[in-house]
């Protein structure tokens, strides 16, 4: 394979769970309870430093590399990588990462328990009126939403090669590799308000009927019926809906790291740099060499390219 990737990132945080809701009023306006606080987002892991040496072997047909992995948050043992690419393959490549993983997002809030119905009123009774309702219990409030986890801190890269083999670095693709920080995770939403309850109804009303019996002035029996009624209550007044839960605390992003290729040249002094060289084509001329300005099948050319570096390093 001509693509090697040496990915020394940091994990991921696994996201919160959502709080447990409140429980409901279970007796006659009883109110709902809070509901839960939401589970804070995993934080996660940091990169690895990675530490990569590019080299050209004796006989000028191979690229020894060797890349020692660090360890990283959950790997406590580095490890290492060695590999030869043939010299001159043009989809030869490495790519490398060291960032930190992203924070866990926090869980939601759990969402509050819902009032309970008011007690219904007394009926009413020959002697006496009906009573109102009961009001209903007031919904619970959402739970508070968990946080975000924290970002993991990239690691450095270190890239090691001699001033004769600076060709080899276009294995890197004339880029740098990122060494950032996680993002950290989003917090969690607060829960939602449990639902305020009903109202009791009120009691029922009462009739009834009297009915007195007599004679009239005649001797004759008469009766006369008499109506009552006494009123019944009304329905009680409806809870409040519980108040929305407060939204958690975004997490930290983590630190980035620095990305750097180390030269050592042929005095021995090293140099170090942040960015490989970047070639890009300028200018290309072709000219005829018997400057006829023509170019004609069979033709003999001069061929001008200009590029320029506008890289990190020369």
């Amino acid at each position: 394979m001509s693509l090697l990737v040496l990915d020394n990132s940091g994990y991921h945080g696994s996201h919160g769970a959502t709080g447990s809701p409140g429980h409901c009023g279970l007796y006659g306006g009883a109110d709902g309870a809070k509901g839960g606080r939401g589970h804070d987002g995993q934080h996660a892991g940091h990169g690895g430093a990675i530490d990569l040496t590019l080299d050209v072997s004796g006989d000028q047909r191979g690229i020894p590399i060797r890349a020692i992995l660090q360890p990283k948050s959950g790997i406590t043992q580095q490890s290492e990588v060695v590999r030869t690419f043939v010299l001159g393959d043009p989809n030869a490549e490495i790519q490398m990462m060291a960032n930190g993983g992203t924070g866990g997002n926090g869980g939601r809030g759990g969402r509050g328990g819902d009032g309970a119905t008011g007690t219904r009123g007394r009926d009413a009774t020959r002697y006496s009126s009906g009573t109102n309702g009961g009001p209903g219990g007031n919904g619970g409030a959402g739970g508070r939403g968990g946080d975000g986890g924290y970002g993991g801190n990239g690691a450095p890269i270190l890239v090691k090669i001699h001033q004769l083999n600076m060709d080899v670095l276009m294995l890197l693709r004339q880029r740098v590799s990122p060494t950032y920080g996680g993002n950290g995770g989003l917090a969690g939403p607060g829960g939602k308000g449990g639902s305020g309850g009903a109202g009791g109804m009120g009691g029922s009303s009462y009739s009834w009927t009297e009915t007195s019996y007599g004679r009239d002035a005649n001797g004759n029996s008469t009766s006369y019926t008499t109506y009552h009624s006494n009123p019944g209550g009304f329905s009680g007044p409806s809870g409040y809906s519980g108040s929305s839960g407060r939204r958690g605390d975004d997490g930290n992003s983590g630190t980035s790291a620095i990305y750097t290729i180390s030269m050592t040249r042929d005095t021995g002094r090293v140099e170090n740099f942040l960015a490989p060289y970047d070639l890009q084509l300028r200018v290309v001329k072709y000219l005829d060499t018997l400057a006829y300005h023509v170019i004609e099948p069979a033709s003999h050319v001069y061929l001008w390219v200009t590029h320029q570096n506008v890289g990190g390093m020369p």
